[in-house]
């Protein structure tokens, strides 16, 4: 008896399950928005690692450029100067 219900059900409505190119579009989305955020992170932590000016932990140099901006300013420009 399921069985003829599930068979009623997928010829009126047809497969719900089946994924659609919108959902698979918004899902490729999602993948290049989380790659390019990690590689985004990746960047910033290099910088910060490069940072000769103060002499403490990253967690301390993520705060003061989170709270200075002329700090901030100065890790995003200091390699600017090399190209």
């Amino acid at each position: 008896m399921q069985a003829i219900a599930s068979n009623v059900v997928l010829r009126l409505f047809g497969n719900v399950d089946a994924p659609r190119k919108d959902n698979r579009r918004h899902r490729l989305s999602d993948i290049i928005t989380i790659v390019l955020l990690a590689v985004m992170r990746r960047m910033a932590l290099n910088l910060l690692k490069r940072d000769q000016s103060v002499k403490v932990g990253l967690g301390s140099k993520r705060l003061k450029a989170g709270r200075n901006d002329r700090y901030l300013l100065q890790l995003l420009t200091q390699g600017l100067d090399a190209i």
